[in-house]
């Protein structure tokens, strides 16, 4: 009774004011019916919006003015207004005017048949919004449309004019539907002014799937014949929402596919694709970025040969990009799970991804070869072995550039770049919780690859992070478990992070795609420059392998770096082909003699160096550098075996004395007198090397 009471003292307020206001509309097609301020629903809320706005108002905005046409006479006015009146008090529109007909349509698909009715529940047989012919609907105005039933042969076609209507939208509201259709896309949304919503209302489980081929075509702006390959299917931009379930089957190619932007908000959806799971060709955005929370965004992808995510336009400059906000993220493809022409950004969410066989995937024997995939270079192999311990010169090997998977197809798990258009591609970790199991690169991109926040952990049968030019690490967390390299890129700068890799080569590399490699001679283009943060890294192989390796520079400013290279071979925990400086942070080295690369003398930091090439010290020994009084100033317990190690600590100065222990048995002491202090063996001896050229590595 309050609610009618304040109806009518609206009513009464506005009538004297407004009783010659009249404004002529172009359409009479709406959303929900006296819904103006476009909330989602009629009630009260809209009865006040109308009265500001017919008493002049300048706070009164009406979101949507046809839906405030209640009487369909073509004139927003007062008569509207009395409308909303009877509709709010009783629900109904009698007395004497010509009801208000609907502007809601639920349809309900049942076997061979199609029904139409009005949101009062009448039936409609004829309408300019919406038709059938046989079980194919075709919606030709913007505004809702709820579907319900069961087809296992229909289609919904959206088909809005764009000059009549170039700014609306079409809603169409699944509300417990399972639509099929042996030869053609189940959804195929046409064109339409803004955008095609798919909303699937809450607690209703719907189902589209289409069959094993298309006949399907269209026309595009160009004037080329297209096939229409996914079971949803938009020309234009395509929004999925809601609270309720949506499972897309894409049995042909492709799930979903929209040639323009394509956005998945508060839903829970799972895709099964023969081919590519979804596509925005233009970009794909997951998660709007204005909502605090995602608990109702779900997205599952699975792939029987294609991608999972993906975007495909490298012609414009802002587009071929994905971005994923928040929700729960799955995927598992046969190829590349998340893949974009240009950029990918993970601002938030939970993402389980798995490409191919994972880790698990046997690669071939590694190749040379100059062919650009993820193959190396011309590889001199390994040189003789003269006499005892290892070469001193005759021979040699060359640095292999790449790790052939053996593969013919990409199957990385988020990738951004098209190597054939040229375009490298960038990658932004901002935030989120990544986990991926790739049998290729777990994330991979030709340009620039910056990681700021959020937690990435991958086990990988290739490389763990890798760019071909810059890696930026900024915070964060990056645990690489299994890798065959860990962080690869031509620089690498580490500013803040919490970073663990173990690789079987080596689990930090610098190196210049395409490159020709000179042994010993510094590539400045290579850099790796750690200024802060936390570093663990273990190479797993024995036998070859290096912890920090650059084939340019190694810049040691800050941070805690504590690095384990192989113990048996030739490798060691630094290499650098330049020089490795030392100007801060805390750094302990351990592993076989190697080669013997080490800080250089010039270091402003010193670094304190002792090695026994007799004795080999099993994983969990525990190495510590005392001052003169006796006072610990760090500390290191190995995972792996090691027969030498270099510490440098913000605390050695020159001039000072200190000493190294191992399990507590003192094995050197230092006097300090320049940023290179050596005790003990140094190095296994010379090497001689190949120079084969690099292969680079693919996309």
């Amino acid at each position: 009774m309050k609610r009618k009471h304040l109806i009518s003292s609206l009513i009464a307020a506005s009538l004297a004011v407004t009783a010659a206001v009249s404004v002529p509309l172009t359409s009479a097609a709406a959303g929900i019916s006296g819904d103006v301020n476009s909330d989602g629903k009629f009630d009260i809320a809209d009865a006040v919006v109308m009265q500001k706005w017919l008493l002049g108002r300048p706070d009164a905005v009406l979101s949507d003015w046809e839906a405030g046409d209640m009487n369909k006479d073509g004139l927003l006015d007062i008569f509207d207004f009395c409308f909303m009146q009877r509709k709010l008090t009783d629900g109904s529109s009698s007395g004497g005017e010509t009801p208000a007909e609907s502007t809601g349509f639920n349809i309900t698909f049942s076997g061979s048949s199609v029904t139409i009715a009005d949101d009062n529940g009448n039936a409609i047989s004829d309408t300019s919004a919406v038709s059938v012919s046989g079980q194919t609907v075709t919606v030709k105005k913007p505004g809702e449309y709820s579907f319900s039933g069961t087809s296992e042969n229909g289609q919904i076609i959206v088909d809005v004019d764009k000059n009549t209507y170039p700014e609306d939208k079409v809603t169409l509201s699944l509300a417990g539907l399972t639509l099929s259709n042996p030869n053609a896309a189940p959804i195929y949304v046409a064109s339409v002014g803004d955008e095609c919503v798919i909303s699937a209302k809450k607690d209703t489980v719907n189902k589209i799937s289409d069959g094993t081929s298309h006949t399907d075509t269209y026309t595009d702006s160009d004037g080329n014949q297209k096939q229409i390959t996914a079971a949803v299917f938009s020309r234009d931009d395509l929004k999925i929402k809601g609270k309720g379930t949506l499972t897309v089957n894409g049995n042909t190619n492709d799930g979903i596919v929209s040639t323009d932007d394509l956005k998945i908000f508060n839903s829970t959806l799972s895709v099964t694709a023969a081919d590519d799971g979804i596509v925005g060709k233009e970009s794909v955005t997951i998660g709007d970025k204005d909502d605090e929370a995602y608990d109702n965004l779900s997205v599952t992808v699975k792939t029987t040969n294609g991608d999972g995510i993906k975007s495909t336009n490298h012609t414009k400059e802002n587009k071929g990009t994905i971005v994923i906000n928040g929700g729960k993220v799955s995927v598992e493809s046969h190829s590349d799970a998340i893949q974009a022409a240009r950029d990918v950004t993970v601002n938030g969410g939970e993402i389980n991804i798995k490409t191919y066989q994972g880790v698990n995937y046997t690669p071939g024997q590694n190749q040379g070869g100059n062919n650009g995939g993820d193959q190396g270079g011309n590889n001199g192999g390994w040189g003789g072995w003269p006499g005892g311990g290892w070469p001193g010169g005759g021979g040699g090997w060359s640095w292999d550039a790449g790790h052939d998977l053996g593969l013919d197809f990409s199957a990385k798990g988020i990738k951004a770049g098209n190597s054939d258009a040229q375009i490298g591609g960038t990658i932004n970790i901002n935030g989120g919780e990544i986990t991926i199991d790739s049998t290729d690169d777990a994330v991979h991109c030709g340009d620039t690859l910056t990681v700021t926040g959020g937690t990435t952990t991958v086990k990988t049968a290739d490389d763990g992070l890798h760019c071909d030019k810059y890696l930026y690490v900024k915070g964060g967390k990056i645990n690489v478990t299994e890798s065959y390299e860990g962080l690869e890129a031509m620089q690498i700068y580490i500013k803040d992070g919490d970073i663990t890799v173990y690789a079987e080569d080596d689990p930090t590399n610098c190196g210049e795609k395409g490159a020709a490699k000179t042994i010993d001679v510094g590539n400045d283009n290579c850099i790796l420059q750690i200024d802060g943060g936390t570093l663990h890294i273990y190479v797993t192989n024995n036998m070859e392998g290096d912890g920090l390796d650059s084939n340019g520079n190694i810049y040691i400013n800050g941070g805690f770096v504590y690095a384990e290279g192989s113990v048996d071979g030739p490798d060691s925990a630094l290499d650098a082909d330049g020089h490795i400086y030392v100007a801060g942070g805390t750094l302990v080295a351990t592993g076989g003699l190697g080669r013997g690369e080490l800080p250089e003398t010039s270091s402003t930091q010193p670094t304190l160096y002792w090695g026994d090439n007799n004795t080999k010290y099993p994983a969990g020994t525990v190495v510590a550098l005392l001052d003169s009084s006796g006072r610990e100033i760090l500390s290191y317990t190995t995972k792996q075996a090691m027969k030498c190690a270099a510490v440098s600590s913000p605390e050695v100065k020159m001039g000072g004395n200190y000493t190294l222990t191992v399990n507590g048995n003192k094995v050197a002491d230092f006097t300090v007198t320049s940023g290179l202090n050596i005790v003990g063996d140094h190095a296994n001896g010379g090497f001689g090397f190949s120079t084969g050229g690099n292969g680079g590595w693919g996309f």
